[in-house]
């Protein structure tokens, strides 16, 4: 994998903004908001097969906000499989709240507002998919705009340590 963005050759001062702008550019448009943007610290780590992205990620503590403005700029009609390392990271989407961990992971889509509550600093995997082509995996064409999954056995046990292996 490639690093993309780091805080650790940044001053400390520059690195909650610096930070802001990585996400953007990497992901999508959000709102970040940090629980102590003083202290801030994270990293991106990204490697890409086709238009699938895989990314590596440390942040701090924050809240990342999509809202329709940023929807009505479609910068990507993707979606998101997240699987934490460690931390937790609360995914808010659709009238649901799924709490992502070590054991669980959670699909969100980026066509869908969201957001997303790091709690504590956290180092997760994400899976970049084309919404259409990650449609045709499930029954009727249609992803779940969110979703949690079980990675601890069967299926997501075996993507998770898939995706480990790449990323290492």
């Amino acid at each position: 994998m490639d690093l993309v963005f780091s805080t650790d050759a940044l001053p400390q001062a520059q690195r909650y903004a610096a930070w802001r702008d990585a996400i953007c550019d990497v992901y999508v448009h959000v709102d970040v908001k940090a629980a102590d943007p003083e202290r801030y610290r994270g990293f991106i780590r990204e490697t890409k097969f086709g238009e699938v992205v895989l990314t590596d990620i440390l942040l701090s503590e924050q809240r990342i906000r999509r809202n329709n403005r940023h929807i009505s700029q479609l910068d990507k009609d993707c979606c998101y499989v997240q699987l934490p390392h460690t931390g937790s990271i609360s995914v808010v989407q659709s009238g649901k709240t799924y709490r992502s961990n070590a054991a669980r992971g959670a699909i969100f889509s980026a066509t869908e507002q969201y957001e997303l509550y790091g709690h504590g600093d956290v180092r997760s995997l994400y899976l970049e998919i084309p919404r259409a082509a990650f449609a045709t995996r499930f029954p009727h064409g249609q992803v779940p705009v969110s979703s949690i999954i079980n990675i601890t056995s069967g299926l997501g046990r075996i993507a998770t340590e898939f995706c480990s292996a790449l990323a290492t």
